[in-house]
């Protein structure tokens, strides 16, 4: 049996979702948001950043609805990938999440 992996985010878009397209006609879409929390520390808002990947329909919503600035409430699951670091040659691991569901609240006009 499959464990549960799900994440709640809501945030806004640190820029303009990035289309990538694939040989098979398919495309991918990447973005960051920005959600923020107080740090009591320092006494000061800060933003945490996380990446997110849609395919298929979502993407095509994404990228089509989606633009810097917007506030965005999204649902997803958390992947990682393995890499080698072409510069040191260490493997890494990029942790980010998959889109599943998300809403779109777009910027007001100043």
């Amino acid at each position: 049996m499959a464990d549960i992996n799900n994440i709640t985010v809501s945030g806004r878009l640190g820029k303009d979702p990035k289309a990538i397209s694939f040989q098979s006609g398919g495309q991918k879409a990447t973005f960051f948001i920005a959600v923020n929390r107080w740090d009591s520390l320092n006494n000061k808002e800060v933003a945490d950043w996380f990446h997110i990947e849609a395919v298929g329909s979502k993407a095509k919503y994404i990228l089509g609805y989606a633009n810097q600035g917007d506030f965005i409430s999204l649902i997803g699951q958390l992947r990682t990938k393995e890499y080698i670091d072409e510069e040191t040659l260490v493997k890494r691991v990029f942790t980010y999440i998959n889109l599943q569901e998300c809403k779109i609240f777009p910027k007001t006009a100043k």
